[in-house]
């Protein structure tokens, strides 16, 4: 005689199953699965003003890599990838290597004290909900990384290993 399983409890399994496999397909920071539309499309405009005052646009960065960082200073994995941010600016910058850090849902003066503090010498700028959308931002941090030629070659959605981000950056430099 066959016993059959009960439903609630294969079901169970089936949905454990799936929730496992999903982690597995979208672990955060790992770029060739998050290799999204934008992909080497144009990068979307940025225009914005530092507390300072001084306009900031993406396209004032034309012939350099620009590295585009989401962020927050309430945003543990955020904070915790800053560092790697700061070591990247300081080996790659002379090589043409940019960073604009996008705040999201955080106060500007607060995030550029807190990058003062940080030695994050990069403009700090105010993620509109609409630079938001042009992103497709679901969470942060969320990280773009725009050619030369201003268009995304990378794309890397939480927080990410330091040698898969430099590798990222140095492929385009």
């Amino acid at each position: 005689m066959k016993r059959q399983v009960p439903p609630i409890v294969f079901y169970g399994i089936v949905a454990v199953a799936l929730l496992v496999g999903a982690s597995l397909l979208t672990k955060p920071g790992n770029p060739e699965l998050h290799k999204g539309v934008l992909i080497d499309q144009p990068a979307p405009a940025i225009e914005g003003e530092t507390v300072d005052g001084k306009k900031i646009s993406l396209a004032d960065y034309k012939g350099k890599v620009v590295l585009i960082n989401f962020w927050a200073t309430w945003c543990g994995p955020c904070k915790q990838e800053l560092p790697t941010l700061v070591e990247l600016k300081k080996k790659y910058g002379a090589q043409g290597l940019e960073i604009i850090g996008l705040v999201s849902n955080d106060n500007l003066k607060n995030a550029t004290d807190y990058a003062k503090d940080n030695q994050m010498d990069w403009p700090q700028l105010t993620a509109t909900p609409e630079i938001g959308s042009l992103y497709g931002i679901r969470a942060i941090p969320a990280s773009f990384v725009v050619g030369r030629k201003g268009q995304i070659v990378a794309t890397i959605e939480g927080l990410v290993e330091p040698d898969i981000l430099e590798s990222e950056v140095k492929a385009h430099l």
